[in-house]
């Protein structure tokens, strides 16, 4: 019984670790063409293991949206159960130590290493955030 119930709440920290979507939207227009990347960050996201999203972008990006999509969640949780694999085959204590060893390292391993997914549209040209502002309060730029 014991066993399920640690199965269970580690399949539910891995699969309910943050399903959340963030937009951006600056002032310039987008082209309709739109862009997914995945990227791969470790130490919760505190050091980026690929590009920037938006890098072909010339003019910058108008939009983005990043999400923790169906396939990041599947990735994350790989990475927890091979996480959690790793420490049960190696481990040599009790079955109850190991078995806290390897939920430990489980979801410890998924922040450590994770993905997310970053759908943006590029801009259609340079931002003129100067230009925008002297508009808006009804100026002409010399």
């Amino acid at each position: 019984m014991f066993k399920y119930l640690k199965l269970t709440l580690v399949l539910a920290a891995i699969a309910l670790q943050g399903c959340y979507a963030t937009h951006v939207n600056t002032r310039a227009t987008a082209l309709p063409e739109e862009h997914s990347d995945r990227q791969l960050f470790m130490l919760w996201g505190l050091a980026p293991l690929s590009d920037p999203a938006g890098a072909q972008c010339p003019n910058g990006v108008a939009s983005v949206k990043s999400k923790l999509s169906a396939v990041d969640i599947l990735i994350d949780a790989g990475v927890g159960v091979v996480a959690a694999g790793v420490a049960l085959g190696t481990c040599q204590d009790t079955p109850a130590a190991c078995a806290n060893r390897a939920t430990s390292l489980g979801t410890l391993a998924t922040g450590l290493f994770g993905t997310r997914t970053v759908i943006y549209h590029c801009a259609a040209g340079p931002a003129t955030a100067m230009a925008e502002a002297t508009q808006a309060k009804g100026t002409e730029t010399p």
